[in-house]
């Protein structure tokens, strides 16, 4: 387990979310969930005109990737990913730029 990696992510998220790197993504502040358990994560929301989306990330490793349309409610994207210090940045830059090319 490595909390260390929450903080490194959650690090990366804010400098996304303050570079405005996403125009057409509204990134909100990350925020840690399930602190005093073995297993501590920690999820940020995101919206666009038309999706909602959460990247939720635990120290275990394992990362849930989800959008959901606004207009009907239904899960356009939902998938579980293993994320490490090394390839972080390349699965979260390809799930925002996924939520950028679906909101048109």
């Amino acid at each position: 387990m490595n909390s260390n990696l929450l903080e490194i992510i959650e690090n990366w998220f804010i400098e996304t979310r303050d570079s405005n790197r996403y125009a057409s993504v509204s990134i909100d502040t990350p925020i840690r969930s399930c602190v005093n358990t073995d297993n501590p994560g920690m999820y940020v929301d995101a919206e666009t005109a038309t999706d909602l989306a959460r990247i939720t990330v635990w120290a275990s490793q394992e990362c849930d990737l989800e959008i959901i349309s606004k207009h009907t409610g239904e899960t356009i994207l939902y998938e579980r990913i293993r994320i490490d210090e090394n390839n972080y940045k390349e699965n979260c830059t390809a799930f925002f730029s996924k939520l950028c090319t679906m909101s048109g």
